[in-house]
Order: C-alpha cells, then structure tokens, then sequence
C-alpha cells in the first residue's frame, strides 16, 4: 500500500461542483508543458500510455518511484511523491482548475510566492466517510426516501430452536 496524491476536481474533495478532469484537459497540460512528456508504455500497441513523465525534476535520482505522473479515472496520480513532485502538482493543478489531495484528505497548495506551503490540514473526508456519502445520496428504488442501511431482525428457526 502506497502514499498517492491526486490532482482532482472530485466535488467532494474540493467542495464545488465540477466535472472529472478528461483525458484531452491531460494531454493539453502534457503538450504545452515543455517539462512534461509522455511517458511510453512497455507495449504501446496494446497499451497506449495516458501517463507522462516530468522531466525537469532537479533531483531525478534521488526520485522514490521515479517522476511519473499517471492519469487514471478522471484524477492525475502520483505515488510516493517528493516535495518537488508536490510543488509540480500543485502548478498543473492550477493549470486544471483543481486541487492537490492526499489518501487522507490533506490539502496541499503554495503559498503566495509559490514556495511550498506546508499541507493544509483539512482533513475533509476519509475515503471511507467519502463512500458512506455516495451511498447515501443513491435514491431508494422506487421512493422518495433516501437510501438507509437495512434493520436487523431476529429470525428463528423451528427446526432446533435457536434464534439467529
């Protein structure tokens, strides 16, 4: 289990409405960006890559799991980042109109100057609570009420008394 941030315009994470980032906002920020380029996929035939490789970072060696920044379900990803890695997130965020967001819900940002600020900590909702949340807003089928855990019973059986 790794340590991801994401750059998302998620409304539950960002708390105002929008749409997913899509895959044609990604590759605009690839080809206009002169530090990014795409990065190619062990089989480009079969699996064409969606992912792209930052190739400005300062200390690329010293990267945990290299300098890749991967595109996948409507969020750009990016595993066990560094703090240059963080930094370059938060400028391609804003290029997207979105916000930098850890597993926990920790916000990161700059600060005015566009020095790294230390992560905002708000954490706004656990991947758990975010669940819970989606669950809940699923109307019942055919109901007005909105959707509600099912109650416990308590069921006997005849055949050898005990209640389950």
């Amino acid at each position: 289990m790794g340590y991801d941030l994401s750059i998302t315009r998620d409304p539950i994470w960002t708390g105002r409405p929008a749409h997913s980032l899509t895959l044609e906002e990604w590759f605009n920020v690839i080809q206009r960006d002169n530090e990014l380029c795409f990065a190619l996929s062990s089989e480009p035939r079969k699996y064409p890559s969606c992912d792209a490789e930052w190739l400005a970072h300062p200390k690329p060696e010293e990267a945990p799991h290299g300098t890749f920044f991967v595109w996948g379900g409507g969020d750009v990803i990016c595993k066990y980042p560094d703090e240059h890695q963080m930094i370059k997130m938060v400028r391609i965020s804003r290029k997207l109109n979105a916000i930098v967001i850890g597993d926990n819900g920790e916000r990161y940002d700059l600060d005015k100057t566009g020095s790294w600020s230390s992560m905002t900590k708000a954490p706004l909702l656990r991947l758990r609570d975010r669940s819970l949340m989606a669950l809940a807003a699923i109307p019942a089928k055919n109901s007005q009420r909105p959707w509600q855990p099912p109650k416990h019973r308590t069921v006997s059986c005849s055949t050898s008394g005990i209640l389950v």
